[in-house]
């Protein structure tokens, strides 16, 4: 059975994990978390490539327009994922770093 998405009214499956760029908030069946508007950029980015993962240089170029991770120090990355860890654990997700790649957004089943 289905699951209607309060912010855009689409058809989710139940136990998915929604996130709205309006709000900056995060949603997984009653609960909601609050985020900033970079981490909600983040997670639609590591949202939309799960089960896989997102590359650092994909991020970077979602939060700030350019691909070149050098031109960017890579502690605010580091800082969205910090927070984005505690953020996302009450929900039952979990970001895990990729050496040398990029990170992956893991959803616990129910």
């Amino acid at each position: 059975m289905l699951a209607i998405c309060p912010c855009c009214r689409q058809a989710v499956q139940p136990g998915a994990l929604l996130v709205s760029l309006d709000t900056h908030e995060a949603a997984r069946g009653d609960l909601v978390v609050k985020l900033l508007p970079q981490e909600a950029k983040v997670l639609v980015e590591l949202r939309d490539a799960a089960p896989g993962a997102a590359k650092r240089d994909d991020l970077i170029y979602a939060l700030y327009g350019y691909r070149d991770g050098a031109a960017h120090p890579n502690d605010a990355l580091n800082t969205i994922m910090m927070r984005l860890r505690r953020k996302l654990a009450p929900l039952g997700a979990r970001v895990t770093t990729i050496i040398n790649h990029g990170y992956r957004l893991d959803i616990a089943n129910g």
